[in-house]
């Protein structure tokens, strides 16, 4: 995380009311939840390591008339080729890339919000 990234999650934090150890305790809370119990446990590996056969590519126009927008950032090294992979494969989609690493979304959701908004607005949801 670059000086930058490091400010707009100190206004993220800010705004929420939230310390970073707060932050940082709550979201790995939320992503154990589904561990907690044996069967969201055992579930995990066959959801990772599954060929879940999307491709959105052969959706007919009906599935595919929705708008999608794709949120990236430009430093994340996670999400990789994969929004690209998305962008070009939805025939409706919109691809937005933010500043910063893998948790950067979070620090631009009102922005993100407002441009879901204004997709609605085009007739596509």
């Amino acid at each position: 995380m670059d000086g930058d990234e490091r400010k707009k999650l100190a206004e993220f934090l800010a705004n929420r009311g939230q310390t970073e150890e707060e932050f940082i305790e709550a979201f790995a809370k939320g992503g154990i939840r589904c561990c907690e119990q044996w069967g969201g446990f055992h579930e995990v590996s066959d959801v990772i390591h599954s060929d879940w056969g999307f491709e959105p590519a052969k959706l007919d126009d009906d599935h595919a008339s929705r708008p999608v927008l794709i949120v990236g950032s430009d430093k994340d090294p996670q999400g990789g080729s994969t929004n690209g992979w998305l962008a070009a494969n939805y025939k409706t989609s919109r691809l937005k890339t933010v500043p910063g690493g893998h948790l950067a979304s979070l620090y631009y959701l009102d922005e993100i919000w407002r441009e879901i908004f204004e997709m609605s607005q085009e007739g596509g949801f």
